[in-house]
């Protein structure tokens, strides 16, 4: 087995911790430790993994050896983390959304492809196996059946959870690049953009909003002639699985929670697959990162991969706006 690849998480929030739970259980991966502008949290995550904390970025990035920093700190600073850590040869992996900036995320590419450094996107999801194979089925023989798609995400959060001084950022549009529709939707946004090709924003309407940060949100949209319906809705709700629902002429298919439902056509779904938890599929594109590092090829999902899906929100943010 090649040497094992170190890991710096930067940011020790909830998703710094999955990224760390990805890379403990990743072979070829060591986590190296935490960084956090808030140093409690990087501590407290550190002791939890048995490993260092950073008290400032630099010393976090002064590494003797091949690393990959993960960026999981507020979306308006992923693009500058992410080039500081290209800076200092590091590669990158950058949580959602790339960037609330789409230059930003054009630069991070050039500079990673100008190092010979590998940049990706997390896009987790794409690494379920029946994502895969929805996907397969669609450039392969399905889009000329599809009528319809359908993309629902909706989660249970408190006030406490926009409140929390930690994450202030969260009802801060500036620094979040937007509510639900960015934070919690735009992995399903991603997935229909990467199934169904090139969607365009119709019509969108905010019916929740806390501080200028929308909670519920609802959009009309179109790949091609194909109409698609988008439903995002965070607060006092009950969590529901992310669901991508596809209308067919001969029935509907369903991925609810990375996992098809059973349905047409009949043996997509592999019913007899192992569960797996939500830090798989972060290890599993994280073990495609660093097998990209060793082969010299870039990842499966770059920074500009993820381009469509936020393109895609901020189109409907627009539209939102004018209602």
């Amino acid at each position: 087995m090649a040497d094992r690849t170190g890991v710096i998480i930067v940011g020790a929030g909830r998703s710094g911790y999955r990224h760390a739970m990805a890379a403990a259980r990743t072979p070829r991966a060591e986590l190296l430790g935490f960084y956090d502008t808030i140093a409690g949290a990087a501590e407290s995550k550190a002791r939890e993994f048995g490993v260092p904390s950073f008290s400032t970025l630099e010393d976090a990035f002064n590494q003797r050896r091949p690393f990959v920093a993960i960026i999981c700190t507020p979306p308006n600073t992923h693009g500058e983390l992410a080039l500081k850590a290209l800076e200092a040869n590091a590669h990158v992996l950058v949580e959602k959304p790339f960037d609330v900036d789409l230059e930003t995320i054009e630069q991070v590419a050039l500079l990673a492809q100008s190092r010979g450094l590998a940049a990706g996107a997390v896009a987790q999801h794409r690494f379920a196996d029946d994502a895969a194979r929805l996907r397969d089925w669609i450039r392969a023989e399905g889009r000329g059946e599809i009528e319809s798609a359908s993309i629902r995400v909706q989660r249970h959060r408190s006030r406490e959870y926009f409140e929390a001084s930690a994450a202030d950022w969260r009802k801060d549009a500036w620094r979040s690049g937007g509510g639900v529709l960015i934070t919690i939707g735009f992995h399903y946004l991603d997935l229909a953009c990467w199934m169904l090709g090139e969607l365009r924003a119709r019509e969108a309407g905010v019916t929740e909003e806390i501080d200028g940060v929308e909670l519920a949100i609802e959009a009309e949209l179109v790949a091609g002639a194909l109409p698609c319906t988008v439903s995002a809705r965070w607060g006092r709700t009950p969590n529901l699985e992310d669901t991508l629902s596809i209308g067919t002429s001969r029935g509907a298919i369903e991925l609810r929670g990375d996992r098809l439902a059973v349905g047409y056509p009949p043996g997509l779904a592999n019913e007899s697959a192992p569960p797996f938890d939500r830090f798989e599929l972060h290890a599993r594109q994280l073990s495609d990162l660093l097998l990209a590092i060793d082969e010299g090829r870039p990842p499966l999902v770059g920074p500009r991969d993820v381009e469509p899906a936020l393109r895609l929100i901020q189109a409907v943010y627009k539209l939102a706006r004018r209602q």
